[in-house]
């Protein structure tokens, strides 16, 4: 099984998006932790399950769509460690790409 390791900035995104969403959609709350979670789930077994995102410098982004929220996770997957770093967690509707670091 793969490691997920979700980096600083990562984790302030998608502390910004639960607390949107927590506010702004009452009928389903919990929904963007719960479909992250389920993301994260996914990685530790099916790391490469992801599109490649080739708008960066960074190399091997892939990107994996939160449908429901329409969120993405951009992240990593060193091969080599069995390790995935979640670099980012942005939303679809936000203009533009996010600013991608390698964790690495």
């Amino acid at each position: 099984m793969t490691t997920v390791v979700i980096v600083n900035e990562a984790e302030e995104q998608l502390r910004g998006i639960v607390e949107w969403w927590t506010a702004n959609r009452p009928a389903v709350p919990a929904l963007a932790l719960d479909e992250f979670e389920r993301c994260v789930m996914l990685l530790e077994n099916s790391p490469d399950v992801g599109l490649g995102f080739h708008r960066t410098a960074v190399p091997g982004v892939r990107r994996l769509v939160m449908k429901k929220t329409k969120h993405c996770l951009y992240y990593v997957h060193d091969v080599d460690n069995a390790v995935v770093y979640v670099i980012a967690v942005w939303g679809a509707p936000k203009e533009g790409d996010p600013v991608l670091r390698d964790p690495r």
